[in-house]
C-alpha cells in the first residue's frame, strides 16, 4: 500500500509500469498494468512476475536475464522486448524500458519497468525512484 501511495501518479499512464523486488515479485503494478493482465492490485502484490506473466516458451529466457540483471551491473537490460501473457491468457507483446535500483554496496534492490504494446511508441523515461 506504501508504493501505492508513493507511486500513484503512475496510474494515469497508458503503459504498463511495474516494480519488482529482488525476487521478481511485483512490489507495485499500475493500474493500466492490472487492466491489460486480468488482475486486481492487491491480487498482484508479491506474485512472481515470471511465473505468472511470462509465456511458458519464455520463461526460462526470461529467467536467465532476470539473473542477469540482478546480479551484474549490466545496461544489457535497459530496453527489451518480450512477450506477456495475461491471467486469460491472451498473449501481448510489450517495447520494455527498464531502471535498476542498487543500494549504497551495489547490491540489487528492485527494478522499475515501463511497458508500452511493441506498437506503441515509447518515448517516456523512468523517474528516479528513491527506495
Amino acid at each position: 500500500i506504501e508504493l501505492t501511495e508513493r507511486f500513484g501518479f503512475l496510474d494515469d499512464l497508458n503503459y504498463l509500469v511495474v516494480l519488482l523486488n529482488k525476487d521478481g515479485c511485483i512490489a507495485f503494478l499500475n493500474e493500466s498494468g492490472c487492466a491489460r493482465l486480468g488482475v486486481t492490485r492487491e491480487d498482484s502484490f508479491g506474485m512472481n512476475w515470471i511465473e505468472n506473466f511470462i509465456p511458458e516458451d519464455q520463461r526460462h529466457e526470461m529467467n536467465k536475464a532476470f539473473s542477469a540483471m540482478v546480479t551484474s551491473n549490466t545496461s544489457s537490460f535497459e530496453t527489451y522486448v518480450n512477450d506477456l501473457v495475461s491471467l486469460q491468457e491472451e498473449r501481448l507483446t510489450f517495447n520494455w524500458k527498464n531502471r535498476f535500483y542498487r543500494d549504497e554496496n551495489g547490491d540489487f534492490i528492485a527494478s522499475a519497468s515501463i511497458g508500452g504494446m511493441l506498437l506503441d511508441p515509447l518515448d517516456l523515461d523512468l523517474p528516479e525512484l528513491s527506495f
